[in-house]
């Protein structure tokens, strides 16, 4: 009778052991598997972001994020095929998860805003931008800041919520960009006289001013307290914006003071009158 049952023991165990040990062999291809079809997908996902205009912050991003959640996932399958509860451990880790999602609420928003920043690219690096008032050449775009330099030579961090409740100027984003200017002269000036001269001097500049999307626009357009406004408006490729604003500057008043063309400026007129 014990023969019989230290034989039926053993065989019970042996089976036992044999099922725990099956398990284990499942369990290992599983995770061999999820392991060489992350791999796999990874560097198919790779091969497509590289293609694709995505910033190449973002790119290590998603690669990371892709392959954090491919491990989650067989972890998990592996788990259950074990026989190990995987219910509680989940509910812990989100328990944990909304914990620490309190306590760096500011640095999540930053992250979140730099993904926003890094998908929608509404400036990359290089473009010269205005964000909230402080302009600059954008030198990086990180998941949790933006970096500008100046051109004083001034390095600006701006956490990257801040950017996007902020309104945007990105003056790069355009291949051309119209210059416009306002010049004031005399009322006892001749203004047909003024405007020739401006468009001389439009006329010199070449191909740096451009005929398209439209034709220089020089006219008056308004009649000040002490002067006569004549406005300025011509396109222009980007590169060229800031060096024909200050040549206009510079050309448009020693043309004035040749021609003897009087740029006015504020003045009172007091009239004494005696009884």
């Amino acid at each position: 009778m014990l023969e019989l049952f230290n034989s039926a023991s053993w065989a019970r165990m042996l089976t036992a052991v044999g099922s725990f040990l099956w398990m284990v062999v499942k369990g290992l291809l599983v995770l061999a598997a999820g392991y060489f079809l992350t791999r796999w997908l990874v560097a198919f996902t790779g091969k497509c972001l590289k293609k694709s205009k995505l910033n190449a912050t973002l790119h290590s991003f998603l690669l990371s994020s892709i392959r954090i959640v491919c491990y989650v996932f067989v972890i998990v399958i592996v788990l259950t095929m074990l026989g190990i509860p995987t219910t509680s451990l989940i509910t812990a880790i989100g328990t944990a998860g909304v914990a620490i999602g309190l306590a760096l609420k500011d640095s999540l928003s930053n992250f979140a805003s730099g993904v926003i920043i890094l998908f929608n690219a509404p400036f990359q690096d290089g473009d010269f931008v205005e964000i909230g008032g402080q302009s600059g050449v954008v030198q990086e775009i990180g998941l949790m800041t933006t970096k500008l330099k100046t051109f004083d030579n001034r390095h600006i961090i701006i956490p990257n919520n801040t950017v996007t409740t902020s309104n945007v100027v990105n003056y790069s984003r355009e291949k051309t960009r119209r210059l416009d200017m306002d010049f004031t002269i005399s009322y006892d000036d001749n203004a047909d006289r003024a405007i020739e001269l401006i468009n001389g001097i439009i006329a010199a500049k070449g191909d740096r001013v451009l005929q398209e999307p439209a034709a220089p626009f020089v006219m008056v357009t308004g009649y000040q307290d002490s002067a006569v406004k004549i406005t300025v408006r011509v396109w222009c490729k980007a590169e060229n914006y800031w060096d024909l604003n200050f040549a206009f500057l510079k050309e448009v008043r020693a043309a004035f003071d040749a021609n003897d063309i009087h740029i006015p400026y504020n003045q009172l007129d007091v009239h004494v009158v005696s009884k």
